[in-house]
């Protein structure tokens, strides 16, 4: 019942990439491929540069129907993962086998959307300080349009790292060398977090 209620609070959502963003983002690949039905090995024919790419990403909103937002996503990602973690430890003839089963299997549906939702909320912002010269740091809105606070980053990026988003590698690519372009790895969000404290 848990995973029904929490599907029926995705909401898609259409977004527009660069195409350079998409070439270098495996993830955005990834997902371009499975929503224009290509293999990800040949992918999609490449964009040319300077065009906008249309991707569908998505979150979870407080009901269905609404906004997707980073608090409610957040809790929704971290309900599915201990549905599955609980469900899928259990021998395939118990009860909440089934329910882990179909939690594991809507968040592999859901996180390259997810993905793409969390790339289109990073506030870019300069240092305020002399010591901060130069130093560009990266806040995060909680909804498109929403406020800006160091709640979203949390929001994010612990959704991010529970589902494998976290990484910068091609894991589809025979060469261990192969990287991908991840902006969540980026210590410009580790600047703004450090931004944050007080010390009062």
């Amino acid at each position: 019942r848990i995973v029904s209620t929490l599907d029926h609070c995705w909401t898609d959502v259409p977004l527009e990439f660069h195409a350079d963003e998409v070439a270098t983002d495996v993830k955005l690949k990834q997902l371009l491929a499975q929503q224009t039905k290509t293999s990800t090995t040949n992918g999609p024919p490449p964009p040319k540069a300077g065009e906008k790419v249309s991707i569908t990403g998505g979150g979870f909103g407080g009901g269905p129907h609404q906004m997707p937002h980073c608090a409610p996503t957040y809790a929704a990602v971290l309900s599915l993962t201990i549905v599955a973690s609980v469900g899928l430890e259990q021998a395939s003839d118990h009860p909440y086998h089934d329910a882990g089963k179909l939690a594991m299997e809507l968040l592999t549906k859901r996180k390259f959307q997810l993905y793409a939702f969390f790339l289109t909320l990073p506030e870019r912002e300069a240092g305020d300080c002399a010591d901060e010269k130069d130093e560009e740091r990266i806040a995060f809105r909680m909804q498109h349009d929403g406020e800006v606070d160091v709640r979203a980053s949390y929001c994010i990026l612990a959704p991010c790292y529970l589902l494998g988003l976290l990484n910068n590698s091609d894991n589809n690519s025979d060469d261990p060398r192969a990287k991908s372009n991840n902006p969540l790895l980026s210590p410009s969000i580790s600047r703004h977090i450090a931004s944050c404290q007080t010390f009062e």
